[in-house]
């Protein structure tokens, strides 16, 4: 399985997966202060030894806690991920989060140790939901519970971006149109598999133009426009000529997809008889 980007010999099939960019946070107290020019502090608790603010990026994709000792004591305790549940139906999910805690690398965990001394008085943890197509985009409340009584629960409300991920498989495309004008199909069909964890959302696709292969007649690249690639997911069905923006193929997808997308080249009375091949085909989906 290839994810990001797939090719194959002829017209190089190009699959983007989706990336969502988190924001850079920096921090400040109290809560209700903006973090940055794109995120805010969001909830503060503080006590005789402890003091604890939590923060979001924009989106609510990452949260940042700060816990910090303000008595100058020892204080360890530990905190797991008690629930975790999308907001919008209760359906309950493996309690999980990525984790990083003072900047470092984020990890899969169920649960993380805060430990504050003299001489390191604060921490810092990002959490964030797992990029995983098999959570579904949405917004999820989330329990962390603490080892101690005297530490609060603290309720995390984060968003699960909507993420996909293209398999494109086919064998290597060309079109050889040697009889004269008309129509002529791909050698093999393209297939598409798309996973997602939303619902509402359309393949596209985009094209470059072809040339002719090893054309003896003339030193001039002799190319097929846009206009002569059709396209269609019904190889009988009607075929709809490729633009520079893309064409939207099918309906509203709900969920996963398998698509077997048919191409046709139109040949004309300007276009040499031959085999042509050298464009670039890609796919995306859109909401």
């Amino acid at each position: 399985m290839l994810q990001g980007r797939a090719s194959v010999q002829f017209i190089r099939i190009i699959a983007l997966a989706l990336v969502v960019p988190l924001a850079v946070l920096s921090f400040s107290v109290p809560a209700g202060t903006a973090i940055g020019s794109d995120a805010r502090w969001d909830w503060s608790f503080s006590n005789a030894d402890l003091r604890i603010d939590l923060g979001y990026d924009q989106n609510r994709e990452e949260a940042v806690i700060v816990f910090a000792a303000v008595s100058g004591r020892s204080i360890s305790v530990n905190y797991h991920v008690g629930s975790l549940s999308r907001i919008t139906d209760l359906t309950g999910h493996d309690a999980s989060l990525l984790v990083s805690t003072n900047r470092q690398a984020f990890q899969l965990n169920k649960h993380f140790p805060v430990q504050l001394a003299a001489d390191n008085p604060t921490a810092e943890y990002r959490l964030k939901l797992p990029r995983d197509l098999n959570l579904p985009a949405g917004e999820y409340r989330i329990e962390l519970v603490p080892s101690s009584r005297d530490w609060p629960t603290i309720t995390l409300t984060l968003c699960q971006p909507k993420l996909y991920q293209l398999q494109v498989t086919g064998s290597p495309i060309e079109f050889a149109a040697m009889s004269g004008p008309g129509y002529y199909p791909a050698k093999e069909p393209i297939t598409v598999q798309v996973r997602t964890n939303y619902s509402g959302w359309r393949l596209k696709v985009h094209a470059t133009p072809l040339a002719l292969v090893a054309d003896a007649r003339s030193d001039e690249v002799r190319r097929i426009p846009l206009e002569q690639l059709l396209v269609s997911l019904d190889p009988d069905g009607d075929f709809v000529p490729l633009t520079k923006d893309g064409v939207i193929l099918g309906g509203v997808q709900s969920g996963s997809a398998l698509f077997t997308v048919y191409m046709l080249l139109q040949s004309t009375w300007d276009d040499f008889a031959g085999v042509y091949d050298g464009g670039s085909v890609s796919f995306s989906i859109v909401d």
